[in-house]
């Protein structure tokens, strides 16, 4: 499955401005990047599992969480990546688009290699993708590369858990006195990009007027 071409525009309706008011989406790689720079998150997940070897089972996704009157955005950029992973109904009257399958991560993947993160979350990129080389190569099998995972997910945005720094101490100990790794800037300006890292914090700031006015500003 490949992402749609560079051009591909997706007509939908915008809660921006006016529900009523069919407007184009424009959705090319750099609006994707953008977008998921100011909005995505790159998740190492990790549950004890008493039926796995290890104790651990290791999973690896991209996940994006709006209001759910945004849900028109989530289904544009599934679209984009050709219709994989899936868009359901979170707390708090929101939506959530995560991509889980291992095999459908190397889609994002792709994308992101060739079209690459220009915050710091492109740190949380980097170490995200050394956690699903783990689970690739089928290393999360052994108690060492389950050990190598937390090391990493110390590192990303999210941190330990209260559950993983009581299993795994000395790891959690060692890990909180590291820095995360540098990692080059990519140096890329396009326009798509701002227009995908802007319109998040529109949506934001359409989401916060709304839940005012519906008396439920805590939303998340």
């Amino acid at each position: 499955m490949r992402p749609n071409s560079y051009n591909n525009t997706i007509r939908c309706y915008s809660t921006i401005t006016n529900p009523v008011n069919e407007i184009p989406l424009v959705i090319t790689p750099w609006f994707v990047t953008g977008f998921i720079d100011a909005e995505g998150s790159f998740i190492l997940g990790l549950q004890e599992r008493y039926g796995f070897s290890t104790g651990w089972q290791a999973t690896c996704y991209l996940s994006i969480k709006l209001h759910s009157k945004d849900k028109f955005l989530l289904e544009a950029i599934q679209l984009y990546f050709g219709g994989i992973g899936s868009i359901k109904k979170g707390t708090n009257n929101s939506v959530i688009y995560n991509i889980v399958s291992i095999k459908e991560i190397d889609v994002i993947i792709a994308h992101f290699d060739k079209y690459p993160l220009l915050t710091e979350k492109r740190v949380d990129y980097y170490l995200f993708k050394r956690g699903v080389n783990i689970i690739q190569s089928g290393r999360h099998r052994s108690l060492e590369g389950i050990e190598d995972i937390v090391k990493i997910r110390a590192k990303l945005n999210w941190g330990l858990t209260d559950k993983l720094i009581a299993s795994f101490p000395k790891i959690a100990a060692l890990e909180s006195e590291k820095v995360r790794p540098l990692v080059e800037s990519a140096y890329v300006f396009n326009p798509y990009w701002v227009a995908g890292f802007a319109l998040f914090f529109l949506l934001l700031k359409s989401t916060i007027k709304h839940c005012k006015r519906k008396k439920k500003i805590r939303w998340g």
